[in-house]
Formats: C-alpha cells, sequence, structure tokens
C-alpha cells in the first residue's frame, strides 16, 4: 500500500503556470508583471510547482 499512496502522490502534483506580461508596444499594461509575481508567490505558499514567465513572446 505504501507503494500505490507514494506513486498517487505523483500523479496529483498541483502546478501552475503563471505568466505576466505587460511589455506590448501599441498599450502597455502598468502590473501585470507585479500580479503575476503575487500570484506565483500566492500559489507557491499553498503548495503548487509554479513557473513563471513574465513578457513572454510566442516563442517562448
Amino acid at each position: 500500500m505504501a507503494a500505490l499512496s507514494g506513486s498517487m502522490s505523483k500523479l496529483h502534483r498541483k502546478v501552475a503556470l503563471v505568466i505576466g506580461n505587460q511589455s506590448y508596444s501599441k498599450r502597455p499594461l502598468a502590473n501585470s508583471v507585479n500580479d503575476a509575481n503575487d500570484l506565483a508567490d500566492a500559489l507557491h505558499t499553498i503548495g503548487f510547482e509554479v513557473t513563471l514567465g513574465v513578457d513572454c513572446t510566442h516563442k517562448k
């Protein structure tokens, strides 16, 4: 049962992708990066593995 329990916990990882883009050429946004950082911190606090992207391009 311990082996099953260990493998089940790996199947239920909490992951989040947070993207904060603000450097748009026509209408830049003021607080997107700050908001993304705050959200990433909050998610990390409650146990999420967080990947944070800031001013990502379509190639990223």
